[in-house]
């Protein structure tokens, strides 16, 4: 007896009710958790993925920005090897400009140009060790066409920070060609001394030459930090409004489960009411038979 009355008040309750319930019981897990998706049987709404889409791109966003100021310190280290560099051609144009001179005997000629050929072996030195991350920057491996189908790319550097592979959008080059004592045609390794009068006065026209090239490369460099710079805070604030709008996504998302949540609990609190006097019922029933 006692059997079938506990079955007839368990049976009291409603499907209704008892789907209310479970409904309920999903909601609380949905809301309670930090992520918007709790479990498999509550699905990933269209907004939710929308939103993962959102950050997967603000991350590449956020990289890409690493990237181009990685690739702003690689400029500015070889923007300043090529200062030094200057600095040493500047003198080097002084003692040709000395040793032009027509009041030099041949030793004193020869003093200026052991000097003369010290700054041109500074130059070279300068040049093959001005590195960046185990780059050389400035011995003519970052000139020619790129190639990175290898291990290790070859030619001018490419500096990657969008989000695709587009050349136009995506994605800068670089090439810096080589800055050594013979490249710029100056020092005894490019058949240059200050030895005769004359050659003094070759050496001259050398320098100068040498000087364009490396004002050239700085102010080729100087342009590609600038554009590097202009880069990093478009990708900053594309990045920061994606990410802002998908945090409203998920806020919206998130607002809806818990508005669902507070509608169940309005239509399932006075039917588990119901419910739970109905057991009371019961247990009354059967505490009088026994």
């Amino acid at each position: 007896m006692s059997t079938e009355i506990t079955a007839v008040s368990t049976q009291s309750v409603s499907p209704e009710l008892y789907q209310l319930s479970t409904a309920s019981v999903q909601s609380v897990s949905s809301v309670g958790t930090d992520s918007n998706v709790s479990t498999v049987s509550s699905g990933a709404t269209a907004s939710v993925v929308v939103s993962d889409m959102m950050n997967a791109e603000v991350v590449a966003l956020n990289q890409g920005v690493q990237n181009a100021n990685d690739a702003i310190s690689l400029s500015q280290t070889a923007e300043g090897s090529i200062q030094v560099i200057n600095e040493q051609l500047i003198r080097m144009q002084e003692l040709a400009m000395q040793s032009s001179g027509g009041i030099y005997s041949a030793a004193q000629r020869a003093i200026i140009d052991a000097e003369y050929q010290m700054m041109a072996q500074e130059i070279t030195r300068i040049a093959n060790m001005t590195e960046f991350n185990g780059m050389k920057l400035l011995d003519g491996s970052l000139s020619g066409e790129y190639d990175g189908s290898n291990l290790t790319s070859k030619g001018e550097i490419k500096i990657h920070f969008g989000p695709m592979n587009d050349e136009e959008e995506d994605y800068y080059k670089l090439s810096i060609g080589s800055l050594t004592a013979e490249s710029l045609e100056v020092g005894a390794d490019a058949g240059n001394t200050l030895l005769t009068q004359e050659s003094s006065a070759m050496s001259f026209d050398s320098i100068t030459n040498a000087l364009t090239t490396t004002t050239n490369t700085m102010a080729h460099i100087g342009s590609f930090q600038n554009r590097l710079e202009s880069t990093v805070s478009a990708l900053e604030i594309q990045s920061e409004n994606l990410f802002s709008t998908s945090s409203r996504i998920k806020e919206e998302e998130e607002e809806e489960r818990i508005k669902k949540f507070i509608q169940e609990q309005a239509v399932t609190n006075p039917a588990q009411l119901m419910f739970s006097q109905a057991n009371r019922v019961g247990n009354l029933a059967l505490q009088y038979m026994n």
